[in-house]
């Protein structure tokens, strides 16, 4: 199913792109938020709480009529501290989250400020400090809503849950959790150029 994931959104794409007959605007927004991801590993004889939740990013996407396809990156950046019954040897770490993949938007025609869902695939990295590293694939859905400021600017607010589990030495995770976000995006209509 995965596999299947990433061509079903590139046809999807060229189909946008290739069909002359909706208006098409291209849009590339800057992203800023929160990250809910924690570690949570069912086999762990620890565990760390999570200091910090900064998220921040872009997106850069096509949107044709109702539909948009988008590319994005996010990362966030946390701190794992240990819980006070965690061994005393344990130190604070530094943890690294990342995604860069494709969505599919939907985008609810109400009039100033329109509703989507978003369902997407993407390319998940974690690290925490030097001493793991791993990378997954991952699906992720979410909930949003856009306006417009004007013609060539509009401000958006994301809700999105991405469901990614990693393997750090042997050592299952689980990160799939929520982020939120709000995105300021500039819109090119070429088509009126």
């Amino acid at each position: 199913m995965k596999r299947r994931a990433l061509p079903i959104l590139l046809l999807l794409g060229i189909f946008l792109v290739s069909n002359h007959g909706f208006a098409q605007e291209f849009y590339l927004g800057i992203k800023l938020g929160l990250s809910m991801q924690s570690p949570k590993s069912g086999d762990a004889d620890f565990e760390y709480k999570v200091d910090t939740r900064t998220l921040y990013g872009f997106r850069l996407g096509l949107r044709v009529s109702q539909f948009a396809l988008e590319g994005v990156y996010t990362t966030a950046e946390h701190f794992l501290d240990p819980k006070p019954d965690a061994p005393e040897d344990l130190e604070r770490e530094k943890f690294k989250f990342s995604n860069t993949g494709v969505n599919v938007l939907y985008f609810v025609p109400v009039p100033v400020v329109e509703p989507y869902l978003t369902l997407g695939y993407g390319s998940y990295s974690a690290t925490i400090s030097d001493l793991a590293k791993d990378s997954s694939g991952g699906f992720n859905a979410g909930i949003g809503a856009a306006a417009k400021m004007g013609k060539y600017v509009s401000i958006a607010a994301e809700a999105r849950y991405h469901s990614v589990r990693f393997e750090f030495e042997d050592r299952k995770v689980d990160l799939s959790d929520w982020s939120w976000n709000v995105s300021f995006n500039f819109h090119f209509n070429f088509m009126d150029m």
